[in-house]
């Protein structure tokens, strides 16, 4: 029983945005990793709330994808947004 895997869906390097002229935030879009399983049978994807586009201030951000397949295996993928000034 392998836990699932994002395998390359899931960035490994963070995500710089810039924030609106005038703003301190931006609305920011990702792909949204996708998680496979041995099984075959897709796992559950869950983010911990954000999904794309998601307006956020400047600062950073973690965005979490939880895959969990039916032996309640788990693997992550972590996301981090860097949102900056212009």
């Amino acid at each position: 029983m392998l836990p699932p895997s994002f395998g390359d869906s899931c960035p490994t390097e963070p995500l710089l945005v810039q924030t609106q002229s005038g703003k301190f935030s931006a609305v920011v879009t990702w792909t949204v990793p996708v998680a496979s399983d041995n099984s075959g049978i897709p796992p559950e994807v869950r983010s911990n709330d954000m999904d794309p586009p998601h307006r956020m201030a400047e600062g950073t951000h973690v965005v979490i994808y939880t895959a969990t397949d039916m032996s309640g295996n788990k693997a992550i993928c972590s996301i981090d947004i860097r949102v900056v000034g212009q």
